[in-house]
């Protein structure tokens, strides 16, 4: 459980985060890749949100429902019923034409009965212009409180305007700071980590260097790289000192970290 993690040192391993579910083996941000990696015993499930017309918080990565589903458009120019109908599953294999389009509390609900955590990445292109009562910082909050899971949840974002305003909301839960070509570099994360008091920096395999790992190491924040996919690569980044990383195939890190914890 992550809630009694505060920095580095209270690990006995690396963290495992299933990116958008075992999505290496199931269609990404369903129900099904989220129920593998539980009974595959990932540490945290990850998966991105949005919202739906009607302002319901939807799963899924993608702004556009093309890849994913067989409807096109903007996600948030659709009806939650609408969202909830479509076929999440096909465009992975036939086998899965039965996957739906989830909603957070779907998840939280799955979360809940399991000993697996959750990381609730914010689409950047989520957000209004300000803070209002149905935006989707105190939706996702409200939610997350609902299913009285504040201490088991991390909140992270490309977006860090996002997770100011989610820390005024809420001075306690965690945050992760994510690190890309849409937000800042390795050094600004941990200067912004400081001022919102996050519990972990999340940079990409191109931000990874040991240098940079060891910088954040040295805050007291976790450092999690995203997205590790090969058993070499994951030897890599987690001899260079990461306490955990996002892969597609939790699975294949949890045999990998088996051999030596």
């Amino acid at each position: 459980m992550i809630e009694s993690i505060r920095g580095p040192r209270d690990l006995k391993r690396p963290l495992v985060f299933a990116h958008r579910g075992a999505s290496g083996e199931y269609p990404e941000n369903t129900m099904i890749a989220f129920k593998k990696a539980i009974s595959g015993r990932a540490d945290l499930i990850e998966l991105d949100v949005t919202l739906s017309e009607d302002r319901k918080v939807v799963v899924i990565h993608d702004d556009d429902l093309d890849r994913t589903t067989k409807l096109v458009g903007n996600v948030r120019k659709f009806e939650s019923e609408i969202l909830r109908e479509l076929d999440a599953g096909s465009w992975f294999s036939r086998k899965f034409e039965t996957e739906t389009v989830p909603f957070l509390k779907d998840v939280l609900d799955l979360i809940r009965k399991s000993e697996t955590d959750l990381n609730v990445e914010i689409k950047s292109t989520a957000m209004d212009d300000a803070v209002f009562e149905n935006s989707v910082e105190p939706l996702v909050l409200d939610l997350i409180r609902r299913a009285d899971l504040r201490q088991r949840v991390l909140i992270s974002s490309f977006s860090w305007e996002c997770l100011e305003r989610i820390r005024k909301i809420d001075s306690e839960i965690k945050l992760g700071i994510l690190v890309g070509e849409e937000s800042g570099n390795v050094e600004d994360a941990i200067v912004f980590a400081e001022k919102v008091g996050a519990w972990s920096v999340h940079p990409s395999v191109r931000e990874a260097s040991k240098e940079n790992l060891e910088k954040i190491s040295e805050k007291n924040l976790l450092k999690v790289v995203y997205t590790v996919n090969e058993a070499a690569d994951m030897r890599t980044f987690l001899d260079r000192g990461a306490d955990g990383l996002f892969t597609n195939f939790p699975k294949r890190m949890l045999k990998l970290l088996q051999k030596e914890y």
